[in-house]
Formats: structure tokens, sequence, C-alpha cells
């Protein structure tokens, strides 16, 4: 929409029905220019939502009302022929939740840039990308990736991987969508400036995704299954078969991982009932207490959220339609403009919308239980829990399990890494690792360079 064809009539009456007329006041110091460019923001802002947007006081989840789940199912490895061709037939699609920056990594590119293993330093773009370039090349076939990117990281994710030349995938085949950005809101329920004439807003959370994916909605609708994972998590599979398998064999709306807690410190959603449902708790709803609290060895709550998960293509049709998930609101620190008062910090709050809350809008689920250490290593902080080091060692030690698998090799006082092509591995890669009689003299190993 053009700035001369904007109502700003109908723009006023919306920011009543919000209670944020206080807005208009501040904005009349701006130039024509900027107060144009402002009522296009809340052009596009008021297509997101019609209700009032500010903090519900109640909490989403009442301790009282969560009761612990406790009864994964086993995964079944046996892989699916209809799977396969569902794949080989391009009616799967990866969607890859990457709006995410780098700035608790002291990384100023998006968090995707940040290189992350132990020998090539790749990116978390490289590890993910490269496994679907293996995949798609052992299948015959294209495989369609979906980057859910934000305002503040899209242009310098999209850059990124035209350096990168995609990672040899064929750029056709990768979609970008943008999670909408929502008001913060301070402790009087205000919508506020960042800077003189720009609104302060944050991305909505993953729970934005469908919002985002509505402008493809017919490029999409061949998909009959959605795999989801989070750029952070460079142990998950992109196109994780088996769980597309358990999705489509059992026509469930969503499967997910789930894995057994072990860390008090580690804060993750949590597998609860609430309500009728399964569902996943965000450890902000839980009381300390009741996070940490145990039953002998293993915790009242024992099962943690993987964020991977698999949606039904007609699951996901219905939610572009109609999703309508719930918010929830975090407290935040930033910086607030005035006219009068020029800049301050402020406490505020930002709201965000979850994936995992698809749970409380189906019945039609399946909850697998899974290897943490296979599937789980979380890059979110530079020193801490689930920082850069552990990472680091949690990919170590899954290219060792890996490599042992394959050759029956101990290989626990070495350091490499391995290609991506030992993730799938061929029937002729199998035969020239189970005949190899010596660790290769190299500490990044291709199946090009195994001798026999």
């Amino acid at each position: 929409m053009s700035d001369e064809h904007l109502d700003h009539r109908k723009i006023h009456e919306w920011l009543e029905t919000q209670d944020q007329t206080q807005l208009l006041e501040e904005i009349k110091h701006l130039s024509k220019e900027k107060q144009n460019a402002f009522y296009l923001s809340l052009s596009t802002l008021s297509t997101f939502f019609s209700n009032k947007h500010a903090p519900n006081l109640c909490k989403l989840y009442p301790s009282s009302e969560i009761a612990p789940f406790i009864e994964p199912i086993e995964e079944d490895t046996q892989e699916s022929s209809s799977t396969i061709q569902l794949l080989q037939e391009g009616k799967v699609a990866c969607i890859l939740l990457a709006g995410g920056d780098g700035s608790r990594l002291s990384h100023d590119k998006p968090k995707g840039c940040f290189p992350i293993s132990n020998i090539k330093k790749k990116s978390l773009f490289a590890l993910h990308l490269e496994k679907i370039k293996v995949l798609q090349d052992l299948l015959h076939t294209k495989l369609t990736l979906i980057l859910l990117t934000s305002d503040t990281n899209y242009k310098a994710t999209e850059n990124f991987l035209k350096e990168n030349q995609y990672f040899g995938l064929d750029p056709k085949y990768i979609l970008f969508v943008e999670q909408p950005s929502f008001p913060l809101v301070d402790e009087a329920n205000k919508w506020f400036f960042k800077e003189e004439g720009k609104l302060a807003v944050g991305p909505n959370g993953n729970g934005g995704l469908f919002q985002a994916l509505r402008p493809l909605k017919n490029q999409i609708q061949k998909f009959e299954q959605f795999m989801v994972i989070s750029i952070d998590n460079p142990l998950a599979i992109p196109f994780d078969i088996s769980l597309i398998n358990m999705n489509h064999k059992h026509k469930n709306d969503i499967s997910l991982r789930c894995f057994k807690r072990n860390d008090p410190e580690e804060r993750i959603g949590i597998f609860s009932h609430y309500k009728e449902h399964i569902t996943i708790v965000d450890y902000g709803n839980f009381e300390e207490e009741l996070y940490r609290q145990k039953i002998g060895c293993e915790f009242l709550f024992p099962y943690g959220n993987v964020n991977i998960f698999c949606l039904s293509g007609s699951f996901v049709m219905e939610m572009l339609v109609e999703a309508d998930l719930p918010i929830h609101w975090v407290k935040k620190h930033t910086k607030a403009y005035s006219h009068d008062k020029g800049s301050k910090h402020i406490d505020c709050f930002k709201s965000e919308k979850f994936l995992t809350d698809l749970l409380l809008l189906t019945d039609k689920v399946g909850i697998v239980n899974s290897s943490r250490d296979d599937c789980f290593a979380p890059l979110k902080s530079k020193k801490g829990v689930n920082d850069v080091q552990s990472v680091k060692h949690a990919l170590l030690e899954n290219d060792r399990r890996i490599f042992y698998a394959l050759t029956g090799m101990d290989t626990h006082d070495k350091i490499f890494e391995l290609s991506m092509d030992f993730h799938f591995p061929t029937d002729a890669l199998i035969k020239k690792c189970k005949a190899m009689k010596k660790f290769p003299e190299i500490d990044y190993i291709t199946s090009d360079v195994i001798n026999v």
C-alpha cells in the first residue's frame, strides 16, 4: 500500500479500539515523510490482530491445573516406503525456525550464521542445509525448505545463503517468510516509541508462523507433511523420516519428540496434561519448586520439549485460516523515546506466541521418547547452560557415536568432524566403513577419504 492511499481516519479509529491514541500526539512532531512511514507500519500491524494487545495478568497454565505427562511411545525405526514416496514426490517440506539473532552469542549476524562445528567451523545454516542436500541426492529429488525469519534478520539471512550458494541447494526450493513483530507494551499497557517515529516492537515468537505462511497458502497446499525444527539445534534432522512416518502412519495432526530431563538448570518447555489435553508448558509458567521437584531420581514432570515436530498438511492449512494461539507475555527492559523526555530505559512486556500451544487445538497427537544426545543440543548463549562449548561437545560426541556404529572403532580420544554423508550412509559407505583397518589421519572425514 502506498502512502497516498493510506486512510489515516481508519488507522485513528483502530488505535482507539486499542486504547493507544497517545501515539498520535507523539507523531505531531514528525516530518510528513516520517508520519506517512508510521501510518504505513500501523496499517500493516492492524491486519494481524483486532483484539486489544495488552498483557493479560492471568497465567495461561496455572500450576494447580497441570499434571505430569509420563507416557510417550517408543520410537518405531522401521522405514516406511509410503513416507519415502512422499519425500520423493515433493510432498514434505521442512520449516526452519530462524528468526533469532546472535546477540547472546556476541555475534552481529542472524543466529543461523554462527560458526559452530568443531573442525570446519560450519555455521548452523550449513549443518542443516547440508543434511538436506545429502538426503535429496539419495532420494533423487528436490526438497523444499521454508525459512521463518524476522523483519530484522530476513535480508542478512538471504544474503548469507546467497554468499554461500545456498550450501548446494536449489534456491527455487527455498522459501522465505517473515514472522510479524508486535508492539512492546509498557507497565501502563501503552505502546511506545523506541526512537523518533519508530514504534517499539519485537518478533512475536515462532507461533507467528501461520501469519507468515498465509501469503504462500496456494503454494504450500500440496504438502502432506511439514517438519518443523529450530535453527539453534544442530542435531535436529530437517527431514526426520521416523517422525514423518509416525505422523503420516497414525494420521496425527502433530507428532513431537521429547526427552527425559536430567538438568534442573536447563530452561525448557515441559510436557504436561492440562484440561484434557497433552500440552507443553513453558518453564516461565512453572513455579521454581515445581519445575525442580523430584520423585526419587526422576523429575515429577520428567519430559522436556526438543522443539522437533511434524505437522500434517491438512492441520497446517486449517491453522492458516483460524489459528488463534494464546499470547505469552515476557518482561523485558528496553529503551523508550518521547519528544518531551528523550530516551530512557523502561520495563516493558513483549508478546510471544508459541507453536507448542498447537497442542491445545487437537487431540490427534503423538509423542515419541527420544535420546537427548541424538537430537537436542540447543545453542542459547556464549557461556552457561547450552553454550557454545557444550554444543561443540555434543556435536563431537554425536560424530563419535555415528562413526562407532559404522566402523566399530572407539574414538573417545580423537577430535574430528564427519561430513553429512555419514548421517545418511549408503550401502557402499557402510561396506567401506566396516572394512576400515585404522582411523583416517585427518580431522575432517568424508566418504571419499575412507580407505579400506
